[in-house]
């Protein structure tokens, strides 16, 4: 229900998704980890697991993260600004 996308084709992932870029596209986001975890579709823990560098997305996952970017219009460029 609270998931942005699911299923259908999904291309691959636009953005190396380092955990950095991973914990400022939730925080912009304005988002918990347990609220981001719901709309990625995923656990809390796999974002917590991303951000700590513990665990990567899955290829799906980093799509995900793709089209949630885009969506808030940000760049890969933009996720890496102070």
């Amino acid at each position: 229900v609270g998931r942005f996308f699911t299923g259908g084709n999904m291309k691959t992932a636009t953005i190396n998704w380092t955990p950095e870029r991973i914990k400022k596209l939730r925080l912009v986001t304005r988002t918990t980890q347990t609220a981001f975890a719901e709309r990625v579709g995923v656990g809390r823990s796999a974002i917590s697991a991303w951000e700590a560098d513990t665990k990567s997305p899955s290829l799906t996952n980093q799509a995900i993260l793709d089209k949630l970017a885009s969506w808030e219009g940000l760049t890969a460029r933009i996720l890496d600004e102070d």
